[in-house]
């Protein structure tokens, strides 16, 4: 009597509960990474004002420029993807609110390297212009 197989259900009840803890750890670990996303988003308009008072915008390179023209789209987009996730949490346990963590995840991700490309590029401009001897 042991040995008996699961029943198909205490089986499909072992998956949902493994689907909403794998969820639940993966959008935890979502919101640390959309805190970083929404800082960088938020720096961008004072790192502007900051370059502009030492460069012209010839200087800025193209990425950099980008994201200095769309920071308002950048900055909205950091702020939707945390509700985004925690909605997830309110959905059915099935492989799609899995796929859906991972796609916000990795828009999150792409979102802060493009930011971060963006300042550190010009950081690296401002260091260049200062190292360059004047004669």
């Amino acid at each position: 009597m042991e040995n008996q197989p699961e029943s198909s259900s205490a089986t499909t009840q072992k998956l949902e509960t493994l689907i909403r803890t794998l969820r639940f750890a993966l959008i935890c670990i979502l919101l640390g990474i959309s805190y970083l996303n929404i800082r960088a988003c938020a720096a961008v308009p004072h790192i502007r004002q900051f370059a502009s008072d030492m460069l012209n915008e010839a200087a800025f390179s193209t990425i950099t420029r980008i994201v200095f023209q769309w920071s308002g789209v950048f900055k909205a987009t950091s702020w939707l993807f945390p509700p985004a996730a925690i909605s997830l949490l309110f959905t059915r346990p099935n492989a799609r609110s899995i796929y859906a963590v991972g796609l916000i995840t990795i828009t999150t991700i792409t979102q802060i390297i493009v930011v971060c490309t963006a300042i550190s590029l010009l950081f690296t401009t401002i260091d260049h212009l200062g190292s360059v001897p004047n004669n």
